[in-house]
């Protein structure tokens, strides 16, 4: 693979560790300016919101049922077919595991693990450039369980409390693409047939979600009035994350300290913007 500086690499670890460094970035807050810092600060501080109340059996059934099957397993081996037949055995059980780690604010380590799958993307199978790849994150199911059950919390909270602004059409149940481009038609329209001048910019940020900065996230949460419980136990659902690649015998690892990566439900950006007058960006903030 080519290097930065032009030359290439010459041995198969030196080859993993500029591809995990191009899949992986990292959060250096050595480099934070001082709103930056702020930020993180507010992240640490007590949050005095309500607790939401604890997750129903009926919801763990309900994220379990949606599994895939036949979908690659996490580290574990445990397919999503097991975990469906533990529920159906042990439902109880199941339903008190993850409200312990709702309780506790406690995201099992072992669940925050991802097995790095570097694929190659179409027509870029012969390239040297470590951009070729896309990373496909394989979790344990039982941390997409609860990832999901999180994820669908603190979604109807948002919900409920209207802090979405109603011109979001990312992550937004029966939204689309159409939905948007028709608003955008209309508003068109509007002025065009008034005599008026039409300027449309569409950005593209590159590595977007790979750089999702997760204290504005935190600090979106916070913004938002997000119950405490499940605050506290995305907080802690964004320590300690762990990747590892495994070809043959090589295997490295590396720390997540940013990033959206594929399986990570619960990091999703939410967030309001006057940009325009008819469509929102909602993009991940990106700290450079």
């Amino acid at each position: 693979m080519r290097k930065p500086d032009g030359t290439k690499t010459e041995t198969m670890t030196e080859t993993l560790q500029l591809i995990m460094d191009q899949l992986i970035p990292e959060d250096k807050n050595k480099k934070d300016t001082p709103y930056h810092k702020t930020i993180r600060d507010q992240t640490k501080q007590p949050l005095y919101t309500m607790d939401d109340k604890e997750f129903t059996k009926e919801e763990v059934k309900q994220v379990i049922d949606s599994l895939q099957p036949k979908k690659a397993p996490g580290p574990n081996g445990i397919t999503n077919e097991i975990i469906k037949l533990f529920f159906k055995e042990r439902p109880k059980t199941t339903t008190a595991t993850y409200n312990a780690c709702l309780r506790t604010a406690r995201f099992p380590v072992n669940w925050k693990i991802a097995k790095i799958l570097p694929i190659a993307k179409p027509g870029r199978e012969m390239s040297v450039d470590t951009s070729k790849y896309r990373p496909i994150s394989l979790l344990n199911t039982e941390g997409k369980v609860l990832e999901k059950l999180l994820s669908k919390r603190i979604t109807h909270h948002l919900y409920t409390t209207e802090y979405l602004n109603k011109n979001q059409y990312g992550f937004t149940p029966q939204k689309n693409t159409v939905d948007a481009a028709m608003q955008v038609k209309q508003y068109l329209e509007n002025h065009l047939e008034r005599g008026g001048v039409a300027i449309m910019v569409s950005l593209n940020v590159q590595g977007a979600f790979d750089s999702a900065w997760w204290p504005a996230i935190l600090k979106r949460l916070r913004e938002a009035k997000c119950p405490r419980n499940l605050y506290y136990l995305v907080q802690d659902y964004l320590k300690e994350r762990e990747v590892f690649i495994a070809i043959n015998s090589y295997n490295m690892r590396k720390n997540i300290t940013k990033g959206s990566h594929n399986g990570h439900a619960a990091v999703q950006y939410y967030g309001t913007s006057n940009t325009t007058q008819f469509l929102t960006l909602n993009l991940p903030t990106i700290q450079e």
